[in-house]
């Protein structure tokens, strides 16, 4: 058994509620707003793990580039990942709001954070913890008003990540990095520093999630994307493996020169400042996987 530390990422669908200034996945949400991750591709994934030997130590986040609450195939894909000896847990980070989506036995099998927007939905605790007779705390608070500063470039490298690991696209995993690529502003430092052309900037947008995918292979190589069959991380480079292995976090793309997550360029953002003026967000945890 290979045990893997980076926590990937799996991109559940496009859908949310909120259209927060401050969201990392933007473009994608927006320019593929029917994308859901299909049964057929977790049942992929998980079957490439146990074939392969591979072992998510951290477990695997439900992130989306929406809201995973949203995602249509919630409860019957929670059940799939806590069933699959490959999974050591399952994290949601979720606005909330369509809780009720959720079955008991779902709850029951994740660990669940519920983030706050400027008291949007600071309603939502007490009707979550009435509705699943649980008992949801805010254990802390993060301030939001930090990017990477837009009038420098290059960033240094390594990168000084912010991101999980890995993030998970249909029958892709997109390996250095989780869904921060695809930021406004970082999509935008792209196209002005002729990282990428402008014209494929464009035919990107069309292209539904293989959008995504040819634009995480320009910026950070074509052996950073790999198609998930079974031992997919062979198709990695050595060094990029071992990254993905012993999740050291840092890493030295032609995306990080320009990616708001390379913590060597953070400051504070005054756009995102002044149109979100509080722009905090508290995260309110059952069994938070990262406070172990």
């Amino acid at each position: 058994m290979l045990k893997i530390k980076a926590m990937p990422m799996l991109q559940t669908n496009s859908s949310c509620q909120y259209d927060c200034n401050l969201c990392v996945t933007e473009i994608a949400r927006k320019s593929f707003p029917k994308y859901q991750l299909s049964i057929k591709s977790l049942k992929n994934f998980l079957q490439a793990n146990e074939d392969s030997g591979y072992f998510y130590e951290k477990g695997i986040w439900l992130n989306g580039f929406g809201d995973p609450f949203l995602w249509k195939s919630l409860n019957e894909g929670i059940d799939l990942l806590h069933n699959s000896p490959s999974i050591n847990g399952i994290h949601i980070r979720s606005n909330g709001l369509a809780y009720r989506k959720l079955t008991e036995e779902s709850f029951k099998k994740i660990n669940l954070s519920v983030s706050l927007y400027a008291g949007s939905n600071d309603h939502i605790i007490p009707e979550i913890n009435d509705f699943f007779k649980t008992n949801v705390v805010v254990v802390r608070e993060e301030g939001y008003n930090f990017s990477a500063d837009p009038t420098t470039f290059p960033l240094k490298l390594p990168c000084d990540c912010v991101c999980h690991g890995p993030s998970i696209i249909e029958d892709y995993m997109v390996l250095p990095c989780g869904s921060v690529i695809f930021e406004k502003e970082t999509l935008l430092r792209a196209v002005k520093h002729k990282l990428i052309k402008t014209e494929d900037f464009a035919s990107f947008l069309n292209m539904d999630y293989m959008g995504m995918i040819e634009y995480a292979k320009q910026l950070m190589g074509e052996s950073s994307v790999v198609k998930i069959k079974n031992n997919y991380l062979d198709q990695a480079d050595k060094n990029l493996y071992q990254k993905i292995i012993d999740d050291n976090g840092e890493r030295s793309y032609k995306a990080c020169t320009i990616c708001w997550g390379n913590g060597n360029g953070l400051q504070g953002h005054p756009n995102r400042v002044a149109v979100d003026p509080k722009n905090t967000r508290k995260e309110i945890y059952k069994n938070n996987p990262l406070d172990k």
